[in-house]
C-alpha cells in the first residue's frame, strides 16, 4: 500500500514539474507581448507627443499596467537623478534587475538590456528604424512561441510523466 501511494505521488509530482515547465513557455510569450506593448507606447510618446524621455518613461510606467511598469518607473527615477550614468548604462542595469526572475531566455534579456542604445541616438529616423527592427524581431519571437508553444507545453508534460514512470521503474 505504501509503495502504491509513493508511486502515485511520484507520478503526480513528475507531471506537476512538466506542467510548470509548460506554464513557463506561456509566461515567456506574455512577457514578450508586454515588452512589445510597452515599447509601442514609448515610441508613440516620443515620436507623436514629443515628450522628453524621462517624462515618457514615467507616463509608460503609470499607463502600462503590465509587468514592465516598475522597470519604466525605476528608469525614469534614475534618469531624473542624473548621477553621471549614460542612458544605455542605466537601461541595461535596470533591465537586468527587472528581468532577473522572468522566464525569458538569456538572449532575449540581453537584447532588451541593449535596447537603451536605440534611445541615445540623436537622429530620430535612426532611432525609429532601430526600434522598429527590434519590434519586428520581437514579433517574430512571439509568433515562433505561439506556433511552437503548444507543442513545447505538451512535450514538457509528457516528458514529466515519462520521467516519473522511468523513476518508478528504477525504484521498483
Amino acid at each position: 500500500m505504501v509503495k502504491l501511494i509513493g508511486a502515485i505521488l511520484v507520478l503526480i509530482s513528475a507531471y506537476a514539474i512538466g506542467s510548470l515547465l509548460a506554464l513557463q513557455v506561456k509566461e515567456q510569450e506574455k512577457w514578450l507581448k508586454d515588452i512589445k506593448t510597452a515599447l509601442f507606447l514609448l515610441q508613440g510618446e516620443l515620436e507623436y507627443r514629443q515628450v522628453p524621455l524621462p517624462d515618457a518613461l514615467t507616463v509608460i510606467g503609470n499607463r502600462h499596467g503590465g509587468r514592465l511598469a516598475p522597470f519604466f518607473q525605476k528608469l525614469s527615477e534614475e534618469l531624473s537623478k542624473k548621477e553621471g550614468f549614460s542612458l544605455q548604462e542605466l537601461w541595461k542595469k535596470t533591465a537586468g534587475f527587472a528581468l532577473k526572475d522572468c522566464p525569458l531566455s538569456a538572449e532575449q534579456k540581453e537584447e532588451f538590456g541593449d535596447l537603451g542604445i536605440y534611445f541615445t541616438e540623436s537622429d530620430k529616423e535612426t532611432r525609429r528604424n532601430s526600434l522598429e527592427f527590434y519590434l519586428n524581431r520581437l514579433e517574430e519571437d512571439i509568433v515562433k512561441l505561439r506556433d511552437t508553444g503548444a507543442d513545447k507545453a505538451y512535450l514538457c508534460r509528457t516528458l514529466g510523466m515519462l520521467g516519473g514512470i522511468f523513476l518508478l521503474i528504477l525504484v521498483l
